[in-house]
């Protein structure tokens, strides 16, 4: 009788035990990767220095990433106004492909404008 009852526990202590292994683990994990971070990031800063200057400081950069915007930003302003028109012309239409169509020009459209707010925030 007390035998079995010697099982159980050891049993449930062994169920509560295996998770905190596991956590455990896990905290050793991160432990290593921020004594790495650590570690290695000034050398990987340093090496990496040259790039992240020229990327960020660099004004020839920035201006040829402002372009790119400008253009971008232009692109989708011409797209969303052909997909405005596209909705417009097929809103007035009952088949269900025409309608799924519209439908899916309407979401298309969405898209393009919050992309062309997002392009046009990089630009500022």
């Amino acid at each position: 009788m007390f035998s079995d009852w010697d099982e159980k526990i050891k049993g449930a202590i062994d169920r509560a035990v295996k998770p905190l292994d596991e956590i455990a683990a896990t905290v050793e994990g991160v432990r290593k990767a921020v004594g790495n971070l650590i570690a290695f990031l000034p050398n990987f800063i340093h090496k990496f220095k040259p790039y992240i200057d020229n990327a960020i400081f660099e004004q020839v950069h920035f201006n040829y990433i402002n372009i790119y915007n400008t253009a971008a930003v232009s692109i989708l302003e011409e797209t969303g106004l052909l997909f405005q028109d596209i909705v417009f012309q097929l809103s007035n239409q009952k088949a269900k492909s025409i309608t799924a169509l519209c439908d899916a020009s309407k979401d298309i459209l969405n898209n393009i404008k919050l992309l062309r707010v997002d392009v046009k925030r990089g630009t500022m």
